[in-house]
């Protein structure tokens, strides 16, 4: 292992560590800092003054120390420190900073660093740290902290603090922090952050965006750190909340392209530039905020607090106009459903006189017998690399089946040529889908909307009815909670929740006459079209409230002044308004 190991060279063993990372399942505590954020940190630290000792007071895979190392490839390698609690950790550490030609110094805490037996630590020119979020080795409380006490809950404070105390004078540490760190209202830390503020240690704060790190779903921030200079007067801040692209379902990663401009934007920042967004667009946004600013903010170090992530819209009168008009719209639909329903519940039989409805002695019959059961395409047909956000024509999956309707299929589409393929997987209006997989039991009629769309896999459609049958009866029996709850029940007794069409089939179905059918299925599916149009209604409404607000107060906010109480002119008439 050791002679494969000593063949390889940096980008091998990177290559080396994310695999062992990936099929090992590391958790957030050991996982490795992405290659680009280990990059971005590096540069941030600066590579001018080629400093004389980096050090990682939490190495994980040494990636970090790599990153600095490489920003000094061409000058004489600095010393190099490498601190962890995981023995088997550090040693793939130390393998990773002697593959970029250099030998670390090692050093194997137990827990924390500032428990160590060994107090007398030596300091560093650059830090460079991502360690744990949120976490809790406890005993913090028997140190002496420059700052005050962390509390017991999580150290990012006694990490702050300590990366801090092993500081040389001039040095910068960079250190990567959970979002709440900068903003929580916990009365500790936000006296500890009061007092670094104000000792002149905060340099910079980076909010980053989410999903970059794996392990966790926790957004960071990254810390930019100096030794105390009490006449610092500002901080910078910059957002860049918006910079990225996802390269997967649930992981992010920031771009060359991205990273340039935040360095860029840092570096401006620090030199006593601005960064204007006009020039440079919402990807990655900065300034440098007054001290007064963040008193005002009583201390929260939160970018998104000076900077806005999105910029201010603009709402007009014709948008109120218009959000009106939708939502008038929206309330006369609804109306006309209120009207349909009440006409079902005086038709007579079960909508006039439900006391007397009773299904004892029809007739139960199996499911199969009563229409088709198909199970959707398997994925080897259609899978998610067949979707095409140009493409036009839907896929409805699980999720889209809500309060028994197909609702927003906009973000699953596939191309022509693939739904001809699978054109025994169309659907037609009366289809009904039912949940097959995952979340078993959610079912849905399909409307004239939805006329040939595609299935998918994790869905089961039941079509070709009998001709005594309505579709619209076998959907509400299939709401019913005993019937969900039978379904779930037998989806449990697989690996995967999964209930088979062979299972459902044998569901036993109490069939009444179809006129009385027709009359239970026509008041039920009224009652969801009911439900729906005041959904829409609520959704009109929700959005004239935005309009209206942005129009009379969107121009009063702005990122670190209070907002004041003019109301704008918006020259229309009282009438019909909200006062």
């Amino acid at each position: 292992m050791l002679v494969l190991i000593g063949a390889l060279d940096r980008v091998d063993f990177r290559k080396f560590l994310d695999r062992f990372a990936e099929e090992d399942s590391l958790d957030s505590r050991e996982t490795f800092t992405p290659k680009g954020i280990a990059a971005l940190l590096s540069r941030i630290a600066g590579a001018e003054g080629a400093p004389q000792r980096v050090h990682d007071p939490y190495a994980r895979g040494g990636e970090l120390l790599t990153a600095a190392l490489d920003a000094y490839a061409d000058r004489p390698h600095p010393e190099v420190c490498a601190v962890s609690p995981h023995t088997g950790m550090l040693r793939l550490a130390a393998m990773n900073v002697m593959v970029h030609g250099a030998v670390p110094e090692l050093r194997n805490d137990a827990v924390v660093p500032w428990l160590s037996a060994d107090r007398d630590q030596p300091r560093a020119d650059r830090i460079l740290a991502n360690p744990p979020f949120n976490a809790s080795a406890g005993g913090s409380a028997h140190v002496e902290w420059r700052y005050g006490d962390p509390p017991p809950s999580n150290d990012n404070f006694a990490w702050l603090q300590y990366v801090l105390s092993t500081l040389r004078p001039g040095g910068r540490a960079v250190v990567v922090m959970a979002d709440n760190a900068a903003a929580s209202d916990q009365p500790k830390e936000r006296e500890i952050r009061r007092a670094m503020v104000e000792d002149g240690v905060v340099e910079c704060v980076i909010a980053l965006p989410s999903k970059l790190f794996t392990g966790t779903k926790v957004s960071a921030c990254i810390w930019v750190l100096g030794t105390p200079t009490p006449h610092r007067d500002h901080v910078q801040f910059i957002n860049a909340r918006n910079a990225g692209e996802m390269v997967t379902r649930t992981r992010r990663e920031l771009g060359q392209e991205d990273m340039e401009l935040l360095l860029h934007a840092y570096r401006s920042l620090r030199d006593g530039g601005t960064w204007p967004r006009e020039e440079h667009g919402d990807h990655v946004m900065g300034r440098t905020v007054p001290l007064a600013e963040v008193r005002f903010r009583h201390y929260s170090l939160s970018p998104v607090d000076y900077v806005d992530a999105a910029p201010q819209a603009t709402t007009t009168v014709e948008d109120v106009i218009d959000a009106r008009a939708e939502l008038l719209r929206a309330q006369d639909i609804a109306a006309d459903r209120d009207r349909l329903v009440e006409s079902h519940w005086r038709g007579g039989g079960p909508a006039g006189d439900t006391g007397q409805w009773s299904s004892r002695g029809w007739e139960r019959r199996e499911l199969g017998s009563l229409c088709t059961v198909q199970a959707g395409p398997s994925p080897s047909l259609l899978h998610t690399g067949l979707f095409d956000s140009w493409g036009v024509v839907p896929v409805v999956l699980p999720k889209h089946l809500r309060d028994r309707r197909i609702c927003d299929v906009v973000d699953s589409r596939t191309s022509d040529d693939v739904a001809r393929r699978l054109n025994r997987f169309r659907l037609h209006e009366g289809d009904i889908l039912c949940a097959r997989t995952g979340t078993v039991g959610p079912s849905a009629l399909v409307d004239a909307s939805h006329e040939g769309a595609l299935f998918h896999g994790n869905l089961l459609r039941l079509y070709e009815f009998a001709s005594d049958v309505d579709p619209r009866y076998i959907l509400a029996f299939l709401s019913l909670p005993q019937v969900v709850v039978w379904i779930k029940g037998r989806a449990a007794m697989t690996t995967v929740a999964s209930i088979k069409g062979s299972t459902l089939r044998q569901l036993l179905v109490p069939v009444p006459p179809l006129q009385e059918q027709r009359r239970v299925g026509a008041l039920l599916h009224s009652l969801d079209q009911q439900v729906a149009a005041h959904l829409r209604v609520a959704e009109e409404a929700d959005r004239a409230h935005r309009n209206l607000t942005g129009l009379w107060l969107g121009d009063e906010v702005s990122p670190g002044e209070p907002a004041t109480t003019r109301i704008a002119t918006t020259g229309l008439s009282d009438e019909g308004m909200l006062k």
